[in-house]
């Protein structure tokens, strides 16, 4: 085989990792699209888990570009130690450890009242309400409701904030990510995060052996 059509092979291989592993950052990114649009638990920690789970699958794709692009230990080396380094990712590499292999569900509801007056900011029932509630499984409020068949119904309402705030955090984080506190530890905002991370990493790795744009 000549030099040239070992290079063209090499370019090849190149171009198909780069292309599995934006495939792969791709279902990381659309799961943080089910996470923001979810409405209940179940659904919302289903799609953090694959938020987690195909983020870090994401890195063991591009890992395949170490036996055919050129330098690429030089090049990958500082975005490992960085990952290794920074408490947020480490926490969620640990974490897609322990969901796959432990089944650990890793989120928890979080909830304050801050100002609330039952008589001021409760708003208007709707028809068959049975009750108000406050910070429920999904970190929601709203009215329970009767429906004809008896059974009850939820509907959520958006309250100012003002009152408090109810939401899905994760679990036993870590409190500092690339040397910025971290202030939102809700489970859309640090799988916002991590994606924009992995979107980062796999852009450099696009213009360091990507075809010219």
């Amino acid at each position: 085989m000549s030099h040239s059509t070992a290079r063209s092979g090499h370019h090849a291989e190149i171009a198909d990792v780069l292309r599995r592993t934006q495939a792969a950052l791709r279902r990381a990114e659309l799961a943080l699209e089910d996470l923001q649009q979810a409405s209940n638990r179940e659904r919302r920690v289903a799609a953090m888990h694959n938020v987690v789970v195909t983020g870090r699958s994401t890195t063991f794709v591009l890992q395949n570009l170490r036996s055919i692009a050129p330098n690429f230990d030089a090049w990958y080396d500082p975005w490992q130690d960085e990952m290794r380094r920074d408490p947020l990712l480490k926490y969620l590499k640990d974490l897609r450890n322990e969901i796959e292999k432990q089944g650990r569900e890793g989120a928890v509801n979080k909830g304050f009242i801050e100002n609330f007056n039952t008589s001021r900011d409760i708003p208007p029932a709707p028809p068959n309400a049975v009750a108000f509630f406050l910070g429920d499984e999904n970190g929601g409020s709203g009215w329970e409701v009767r429906l004809e068949d008896d059974t009850i119904q939820k509907i959520y309402l958006e309250l100012p904030e003002r009152i408090g705030r109810f939401w899905l955090a994760f679990e036993n984080l870590p409190e500092e990510n690339l040397g910025s506190p971290i202030a939102d530890d809700s489970l859309e905002n640090i799988c916002r995060l991590y994606v924009q991370y992995l979107e980062r990493l796999v852009d450099a790795a696009q213009r360091e052996w990507g075809p010219p744009a």
